[in-house]
């Protein structure tokens, strides 16, 4: 009993945590999946018989008789049935939608910022302009945190930022639309706590987020003079060395995935040399809790390629502690 959305093409798709969005080339946008928080865009109930058309006989939807917490197959947002919708990014629980004036609307669960619209209290059932972000060509999710890109190449971000995914010094949340200073980028990507960023020369790409050259030089300029960073610092690191792909990523020489050992070593004596045993502990601690996750060597193998297993054996080994 396939159902599904007829006519138009589709040019753009985006999933969360438990919702999917798709955007037709006609502009307008389908939703499916959870909407507890507000993150499929739909205020009310969506109830109509199978294969309805739409305003368009070019254009058919099918729609669904759910309650409006679980939305089951694809539904139409009215409420923006007049803008004309190019893209669409969504976060754990939330939605981004890019117009082709480039303005930006989102939905959802706002209890970070991620929204944009100066609160964290704010939960949105249908789509809101954010205020004051104009020229948008990009726009990417986290899990709670925003990008946008304008044409002007400036970049703003927004949301959740305890890890350093929004680009600039902040260990909390940012709930309007900043602008991230002395960084001009040309598209953007985000993974659930990081930030990537491209400029016109790929090879120039910058990274933001979860890394350990970062985290290294934050606890080597704070440890002597500010102690209140430390936990952060200490929080961040066993993040990074309990978690396999962020280890691997912290290393990456290339985009081919090769390892770089000069940055592991180079690591290493630098966070040794602070002669700090929490920070030694805390390192230790985090590689064997990454490796009790891996028990089952089945899956282990399964989900890591035979090139980052032996990458993390290379980062582990390296450790002159362990030497």
């Amino acid at each position: 009993n396939q159902r599904r959305v007829r006519g138009a093409p589709i040019i753009t798709i985006a999933c969360g945590e438990s919702h999917s969005i798709a955007v037709s080339a006609t502009g307008r946008v389908y939703v499916w999946g959870r909407n507890e928080l507000g993150q499929c865009g739909l205020s009310t109930p969506t109830s109509a018989p199978t294969n309805v058309a739409t305003q368009s006989q070019s254009e058919r939807v099918v729609l669904n008789d759910a309650e409006d917490k679980i939305i089951t197959v694809p539904a139409l947002i009215k409420s923006l049935k007049d803008i004309f919708i190019t893209k669409a990014a969504c976060g754990a629980n939330f939605t981004l939608l890019l117009t082709d004036d480039g303005t930006v609307y989102s939905t959802g669960d706002g209890s970070m910022g991620q929204l944009g619209h100066a609160s964290t209290e704010e939960m949105l059932q249908e789509p809101k302009m954010i205020p004051l972000l104009v020229g948008v060509t990009h726009i990417a999710c986290g899990e709670a945190h925003a990008i946008a890109v304008l044409q002007s190449r400036e970049l703003y971000t927004w949301g959740h930022g305890t890890y350093g995914q929004l680009g600039y010094p902040n260990d909390g949340v940012i709930d309007t639309p900043t602008l991230v200073p002395n960084i001009k980028l040309s598209n953007v990507f985000c993974g659930g706590y990081f930030t990537i960023g491209t400029t016109e020369d790929v090879q120039e790409s910058r990274s933001i987020g979860i890394n350990l050259s970062t985290i290294v030089k934050i606890l080597w300029d704070y440890y002597s003079s500010d102690k209140a960073k430390n936990a952060t610092v200490q929080s961040k690191i066993k993040a990074i060395f309990s978690s396999p792909s962020l280890l691997n990523a912290s290393f990456f020489k290339n985009n081919k995935g090769d390892l770089d050992r000069g940055a592991v070593a180079a690591m290493y004596t630098k966070l040794l040399s602070l002669k700090d045993e929490t920070i030694t502990t805390t390192i230790e601690s985090s590689i064997l809790e990454m490796l009790s996750k891996a028990t089952d060597y089945h899956s282990f193998l399964r989900d890591n390629a035979d090139k980052d297993i032996l990458n993390l054996c290379y980062i582990i080994l390296e450790n002159p502690e362990i030497k």
